[in-house]
């Protein structure tokens, strides 16, 4: 009976070890809620994360995750993987918020609370500092603000 538990406890401690050596960067998703924000009043994404972040890049719904700016990007094979499924949608673009030049958190924001595809921002310009400012149309669509 001994030799069983002996066994038992060092199988969970290689398990233990293994499940550490094996595990990759672990990014926080941020839930923003953009759907608080007045149409026509200037923003950055910084008013809506309590993080230190450098800059946002910004996944546009079909956006070409095969460009060298989007493939640079020092992320987690899993959120590369969300990343890629999440342009294919429509419904919403993906935030990823980097720091250090890591990728560290994403969020997803559903277009009916903020659509980041306009004329204004195409799909080659993603990455901006987190505290480009914005602002909203009528149609809750983002545009770029320049004073």
């Amino acid at each position: 009976m001994e030799n069983y538990t002996f066994l038992n406890k060092i199988s969970i401690f290689a398990f233990a070890i293994l499940s550490l050596i094996s595990c990759e960067p672990h990014e926080d998703k941020l839930e923003l809620n953009f759907e608080t924000q007045a149409i026509g009043q200037v923003f950055s994404i910084a008013d809506y994360c309590n993080e230190d972040f450098d800059s946002v890049y910004i996944l546009h719904p079909y956006s070409n995750t095969e460009k060298t700016s989007f493939k640079n990007l020092k992320m987690s094979n899993s959120l590369r993987g969300v990343c890629n499924a999440n342009v294919s949608f429509d419904s919403f673009s993906t935030l990823l918020f980097i720091s250090n030049g890591y990728v560290k958190a994403y969020s997803e924001i559903k277009n009916t609370a903020a659509r980041f595809t306009t004329r204004e921002m195409p799909n080659d310009l993603n990455l901006f500092p987190i505290k480009q400012q914005f602002i909203l149309d009528n149609e809750r669509c983002v545009h770029l603000y320049d004073e």
